[in-house]
């Protein structure tokens, strides 16, 4: 956080917290004992018990983002990006264009479980037809 806050200060209003030469130990010895909290983060096995065992009219939506973010180590931001177009469904396999996060880097990846493309063709088809959006989480 310090320095998310000297780089904002430095930005906006030019100060350095180099010439603050006893504020950095100050900020160390306050620090001692803070542990930062660790990401929860799912096993496989969990996403695909997830996936095979909650209910889809509840957690269609949530099978389809953790399909496409566990199938293509998506970063928590893309899924939300990506649009109906970025998703080309080629029978036994899905193509998916993850947007660009990153100026000039195109990643594509696909899925080819049979039992995720299904789940993704389910959500598909439940898309409305007017829907002026063509965000594929929306």
């Amino acid at each position: 956080m310090f320095f998310q806050i000297s780089s904002t200060l430095n930005d906006k209003e030019n100060v350095d917290f180099k010439t603050f030469t006893k504020l950095v130990p100050y900020l160390k010895k306050l620090s001692i004992g803070n542990h930062p909290k660790k990401l929860k983060v799912i096993t496989r096995e969990e996403g695909n018990q997830f996936i095979r065992e909650a209910d889809d009219e509840t957690y269609l939506m949530v099978k389809v983002v953790l399909i496409l973010g566990i199938s293509g180590t998506c970063r928590s931001e893309e899924p939300t990006k990506m649009t109906v177009d970025d998703i080309e469904d080629k029978d036994s396999i899905l193509i998916v264009k993850v947007p660009d996060i990153k100026p000039n880097i195109q990643r594509i990846f696909t899925v080819s479980n049979l039992d995720y493309n299904d789940i993704y063709r389910q959500y598909a088809t439940l898309r409305p037809s007017y829907a002026t959006s063509r965000r594929l989480f929306f």
